[in-house]
C-alpha cells in the first residue's frame, strides 16, 4: 500500500517531523515499511525556469534549441517534446542534478550543439507513467503561470512535494486502508491531536425495512443525485496528483473523487447512471452467462435492477449504465461484501488484481463506514462548489453489528507478555487504540472493554495483549530466555514405519519435498482417495486458494511435477510425507504420497514407468517390512475418478481396511497441467498402515524347513471371476485345502476392461509354485495338482479358466 505524507498531514500535523521518524513510527506500530520516497529530495537541484525562445535544432529536425530563463542566468537547453513553446514554466534540471529515475544530468554536446541541462517531464521526477494520462505523457510539463522564475521547489508549484510510503499491512490490520485511521496510528504515537474528518448531512433519508446481511452481502446503502452543472465537473491537480502518487490513474471528476474517498475512508462507492436504475439491488448468479454483453458465471455477486444484472463487480458493466461528462442522474453504491466470495469471483472472472477499488472489495472493510462515505461525498462536492440535488439515501440492508463488548483479565496479559504492567499502562494503551475502558478498579482484575467499530479484529485477550505490547512498544518488554531441558524424544513406532520407507525411496533416488498444508474449496475432492468428508476451514484465509486443510498430497505433487517440466525437467521421482487434519475423527492421519514422472531407473537401466512396476516397488518394501505373505493378502480394487485411468488405478486394502492408493494420471488429465508422459502416483495412510500392521498376527516363533534340493516348477493360471471376490480369499481356500507339493501361490497379474467390467467381473493371475523334497518333479506328477487347483476354482468360485 502506497501512503502519501501529504494526505496523513490533513488530520495530524506531521508536516515537520522526518521522513525516517515516520518510517521507524510506522513499523513499531506494526505496518512495515517497504520504501520511502522523497520527491523533493530523490530530485535534486531542480529549478524553475522560463522558455524565452524556441528555434530548431541545426542538425536534427526533431530537436528543438530552448532558451531558458532560471533567474541568475540564461541556459541553452536541447529538448526533443512536442509541447515545448515560448512563455512557458518549465522544470529545470541543471548541470549535475539526479533525477527520481536514477538520470544524472551533465553538460552533454547532441549534434553539435552543448545543451546545459534537461527540461523534465513528470515521468523523469519520480510519477508512474501508468498513472498518466495523455497530455502528462505528451512530452515536458508545464508549471503554473504564477510559478516563480528561479524557485528551487518546482514541484511545490505541482502538489509533488510529498514523500511516499509503501508499507506493508498484516491481515488484521484492513483497517489502516483508510488513510484516517492510519493519520489516528501515528498521532497516537507522536501524541499529537487527531483533527476530526468532516461529513455533511444527508437530507431526503429513506430507510427501508431493515433486512439482515445475506450471505454475500454485509451491508448495502445507496445514494441518488443529480448533478446540475456538468460544466463544474474538473479534477482539481492537488486531488489528481494525490491519486498518481497512490498508483491511481485521474480518469474523470466523479471517479476521481471517489477515489479519494476510498484512500480516505477504505471503503469503496462505485457510480452508475441514476437513469436506468429504479430498484437498485444486488444479487447472486444463479447460472453461468458467457455470452456477448455482460459475462458473469454462478454465484457471481451482480448489482442490478430490478433483479436484471447489468454489472459484474463495477469490472464489467452494460454500457448503458456506464457515467460519462453528460450523465446528471448518478446513482452511488455502497457495499460490504463477503471478502472470500469477491477473491474468489475476481479470480474465476480473471479481473485485475493491481486494481485498487478491487482490492479493496476483497478486505474486511470498516463496517460503519459504508454510509459515512456518503457523507463524505457531499462534504467534498460542496467544497468543490459543485452544484447538485440530493434525490434519495437509501439503506437497503443494515450492517448487523456484533456484540462490541468484551471482559478482560489485565493481569493475564502481562503473564502472556512476562511484564509488570501496571493497570494504567494497560487502560491507557488500550485508549490509545481507541478501547473504552468501561470499569477500571485497582481491586478488580478484569476490565469490560468496548470495541471501536473501525476495529473488528479485535476480539479475545490475545488481540489486547497485542495491541498492549504494540502502544507500549515491543523495546518495553523483557527478553527473557526461556528455561528448558533437552530431553531425547523416542521415536514412535509410527515415526520408524515413516523412516523406513522414506529411506527405501531414497535409496532408489527419489527426492523429497515439503509441500503447502491449504488448499481452495474447489480442490478438496480431485485425489480425496480417503473419503474425507468435513475439512477444516480458515476464518481469515489469506486467499481463496487457501482457505481448507487438504485432504491429499497428491494436488501438490503434480504441480511440483509442472513446475519441473516447465523447465524441461521430465523425469522426476518425489515424495512427501505430511499430516493430514480433518473434522471426520479427533486424531489425525499421516500420509506418505509418492509420484513417478518419466522413467523409473532413468539414469541407470531404461525401464518404461508402468503399473506393475510401481505395485511391485511398493510391495517389495512391504514383503521387507513385514513378510511375504502380507503381502500376497493384499487386495487390489478398482475405482472411478476422472483424473486417473480406469484400468491402471487400485484401492490397496488388507482384510477390507483401505490404507493405500495406486493409480496412473489419466492422459486427457495430464494434458491440462502440461504433463504429457506417463505419471503415476501411490498415497499411502500410515496411520492406517500402522494398526494394520500390529494387528497382523506374525509367527512368534522362528520355523526353519529344510531345503529342497530339486528345482522347482511353476506354471501361471487365468482365470475371469466376481470383481467381488479378491486374491487373499482365494488365497486362504487353497492354502487349507493342502495341495500336494504346492509350495506357493502369488498373484503375478490384474486385468479388466469395459467389458468385464460391464459384467462386474475382473481377470487374476496366478503364478503356481509346485517342489518336492523327495524327487525332482515334472509335468506329469504336477498335473493332478493344477487340475485340483482349477476345480476348487470352479466350484467354490465359478471361475472361467482361460
Amino acid at each position: 500500500m502506497i501512503v502519501s505524507k501529504k494526505i496523513l498531514s490533513q488530520w495530524v500535523n506531521i508536516r515537520k517531523i522526518k521522513d525516517q521518524e515516520i518510517a521507524s513510527a510506522l513499523n513499531s506500530l506494526g505496518f512495515e515499511v517497504e520504501k520511502v520516497v522523497n520527491l523533493t529530495t530523490t530530485n535534486t537541484n531542480l529549478i524553475v525556469g522560463e522558455i524565452l525562445k524556441v528555434t530548431k535544432h541545426p542538425n536534427s529536425e526533431k530537436l528543438n534549441l530552448c532558451t531558458v530563463n532560471i533567474g541568475k542566468k540564461i541556459l541553452t537547453i536541447i529538448c526533443g517534446a512536442n509541447n515545448v513553446k515560448p512563455g512557458i514554466k518549465v522544470i529545470v534540471a541543471q548541470i549535475s542534478s539526479t533525477l527520481a529515475n536514477g538520470l544524472e544530468i551533465a553538460s552533454r554536446e547532441i549534434k553539435g550543439v552543448i545543451s546545459q541541462g534537461m527540461i523534465c517531464s513528470l515521468e523523469e521526477i519520480g510519477l508512474n507513467p501508468e498513472v498518466l494520462d495523455k497530455s502528462d505523457l505528451a512530452g515536458i510539463v508545464h508549471l503554473p503561470e504564477n510559478a516563480l522564475v528561479g524557485s528551487l521547489n518546482p514541484l511545490n508549484y505541482l502538489a509533488l512535494d510529498d514523500t511516499i510510503f509503501e508499507i506493508q499491512l498484516t491481515l488484521n490490520r484492513s483497517d489502516c486502508l483508510a488513510m484516517y485511521y492510519l493519520a489516528q496510528e501515528l498521532s497516537h504515537y507522536f501524541k499529537l491531536p487527531l483533527k476530526k474528518i468532516t461529513f455533511a448531512n444527508i437530507k431526503n433519508i429513506k430507510v427501508n425495512k431493515a433486512k439482515s446481511s445475506s450471505s454475500f452481502v454485509k451491508a448495502f446503502a445507496s445514494l441518488n443525485l443529480n448533478i446540475l452543472d456538468q460544466n463544474s465537473l474538473v479534477t482539481p491537480i492537488l486531488i489528481k496528483r494525490i491519486l498518481q502518487l497512490a498508483n491511481i490513474k485521474s480518469t474523470n471528476f466523479i471517479d476521481d473523487l471517489l477515489n479519494l474517498i476510498m484512500l480516505e475512508l477504505g471503503q469503496p462507492v462505485i457510480c452508475f447512471n441514476g437513469e436506468q436504475i429504479t430498484d437498485p439491488m444486488i444479487i447472486q448468479a444463479k447460472h453461468d452467462n458467457l455470452k456477448d454483453g455482460l459475462k458473469y458465471f454462478k454465484h457471481d455477486i451482480l448489482f442490478a435492477n430490478k433483479k436484471n444484472p447489468f454489472s459484474n463487480l463495477g469490472n464489467l458493466t452494460l454500457s448503458n449504465y456506464l457515467v460519462d461528462d453528460t450523465t446528471k442522474s448518478l446513482r452511488f453504491f455502497s457495499v460490504n461484501f463477503d471478502n472470500y466470495l469477491v477473491q474468489k469471483q475476481i479470480k474465476t472472472n480473471n479481473f485485475n488484481v493491481n486494481n485498487c477499488f478491487l482490492q479493496r472489495l476483497t478486505k474486511q472493510e470498516i463496517p460503519t463506514n459504508y454510509l459515512f462515505v456518503f457523507q463524505r461525498l457531499i462534504f467534498w462536492l460542496k467544497q468543490f462548489a459543485i452544484k447538485f440535488e440530493v434525490v434519495n439515501f437509501i439503506n437497503h440492508i443494515i450492517y448487523q453489528r456484533k456484540s462490541s463488548t468484551v471482559t478482560i483479565n489485565w493481569q493475564k496479559i502481562n503473564q502472556i507478555l512476562g511484564t509488570n504492567f501496571s493497570i494504567t499502562e494497560i487502560t491507557s494503551a488500550l485508549k490509545v487504540v481507541g478501547c473504552q475502558v468501561l470499569r477500571n478498579s485497582l481491586k478488580l482484575s478484569n476490565l469490560r472493554i468496548r470495541i471501536p467499530s473501525y476495529r473488528p479484529d479485535l476480539s479475545n485477550i490475545n488481540d489486547f495483549t497485542e495491541e498492549v505490547a504494540r502502544i507500549i512498544g515491543y523495546n518495553k518488554i523483557p527478553e527473557i530466555k526461556p528455561e528448558f531441558a533437552i530431553m531425547p524424544i523416542a521415536e514412535d513406532n509410527l515415526a520408524k514405519l515413516i523412516v523406513s520407507f522414506k529411506n527405501y525411496l531414497l535409496a532408489y533416488g527419489f527426492h523429497q519435498v515439503k509441500t503447502y498444508n491449504l488448499t481452495s474449496t474447489s480442490k478438496l475432492s480431485t485425489f480425496n482417495f480417503f473419503n474425507y468428508q468435513k475439512p477444516i476451514t480458515l476464518s481469515l484465509p489469506m486467499s481463496p486458494s487457501r482457505k481448507v486443510m487438504r485432504f491429499s498430497l497428491i494436488p501438490s505433487l503434480l504441480e511440483i511435477c509442472r513446475l519441473n517440466a516447465s523447465y524441461k525437467q521430465n523425469d522426476l521421482k518425489i515424495f512427501t510425507d505430511e499430516v493430514i487434519y480433518t473434522k471426520d475423527f479427533d486424531d489425525y492421519d499421516h500420509h506418505l504420497a509418492f509420484i513417478v514422472n518419466g522413467d523409473f531407473f532413468a539414469n541407470q537401466i531404461k525401464v518404461a514407468n508402468n503399473y506393475l512396476l510401481i505395485k511391485g516397488f511398493f510391495e517389495g518394501w512391504l514383503m521387507r517390512e513385514v513378510n511375504k505373505k502380507f503381502s500376497q493378502q493384499l487386495t487390489y480394487q478398482t475405482f472411478k475418478n476422472p483424473k486417473t485411468h480406469p484400468f491402471l488405478s487400485a484401492n490397496i486394502s488388507y482384510n477390507n481396511l483401505h490404507f493405500a492408493t495406486i493409480a496412473a494420471i489419466h492422459p486427457e488429465f495430464a494434458k491440462t497441467i502440461d504433463l504429457d508422459q506417463e505419471i503415476f502416483l501411490v498415497e499411502i495412510n500410515f496411520s492406517k498402515l500402522l494398526k494394520i500392521i500390529a494387528n497382523y498376527n506374525v509367527a512368534k516363533t522362528v520355523k526353519f524347513e529344510n531345503w529342497s534340493k530339486f528345482n522347482p516348477l511353476s506354471r501361471d493360471l487365468s482365470i475371469i471371476i466376481s470383481d467381488q471376490i479378491n486374491y487373499g480369499t482365494i488365497l486362504s481356500i487353497i492354502s487349507a485345502t493342502k495341495i500336494k507339493n504346492l509350495q506357493d501361490l502369488s498373484l503375478i497379474d490384474y486385468y479388466v476392461d469395459d467389458k468385464l467390467q460391464e459384467q462386474k467381473k475382473h481377470s487374476l493371475t496366478f503364478n503356481l509354485e509346485f517342489n518336492s523334497m523327495k524327487e525332482q518333479l515334472d509335468e506329469d506328477k504336477i498335473s493332478d495338482a493344477i487340475k485340483q487347483v482349477q476345480k476348487i476354482l470352479k466350484e467354490k468360485f465359478k471361475a472361467v479358466i482361460r
